[in-house]
């Protein structure tokens, strides 16, 4: 089973690294891993910070500039009127949307600013839910609507 995944996570890899493709699609996948305190993790040119408080989960990439792109997504249980999260069976899932996945090695490949900026400009709106690395290994996964902003980027 462990390798069978291991195999699927390499495909998503191999698959969805071209950002032409991803940038003409109205609905994108973001792997994250989920944490419910602070977590930091400093990459070659980009800061990540993780916060999750129960209800909303904020994930930040920060730049040398101190410019950042903020991703927000919302649990459910705790907005039980609001429901926006879908539970889909992840191997259907992983075979028919490997492309439109996007990891954090083709974050780092290609660059924050270039990823993120592209998601939101455009003439029409796509939708990104984000998906938690811990729920690859289960049968069953969470895909959690997100929502993007930008802060100190003029190009918007």
């Amino acid at each position: 089973m462990q390798k069978l995944l291991l195999i699927l996570l390499l495909s998503c890899n191999l698959f969805a690294q071209d950002i032409d493709f991803v940038k003409s699609q109205d609905t994108l996948y973001i792997i994250l891993a989920e944490t419910h305190s602070m977590y930091t993790e400093k990459f070659k040119d980009i800061d990540f910070y993780s916060t999750g408080n129960g209800s909303i989960n904020e994930y930040m990439f920060k730049d040398s500039l101190n410019r950042s792109i903020v991703v927000r997504t919302q649990n459910d249980d705790k907005f039980p009127n609001r429901k926006v999260n879908i539970i889909c069976n992840r191997r259907k899932f992983l075979k028919g949307n490997q492309n439109k996945i996007i990891t954090m090695d083709f974050i780092l490949q290609h660059g924050v600013a270039k990823v993120f900026i592209d998601i939101l400009r455009g003439s029409k709106k796509k939708t990104v839910y984000l998906i938690d690395k811990r729920s690859l290994k289960k049968r069953k996964i969470l895909l959690k609507k997100a929502a993007i902003a930008a802060v100190g980027y003029e190009e918007l």
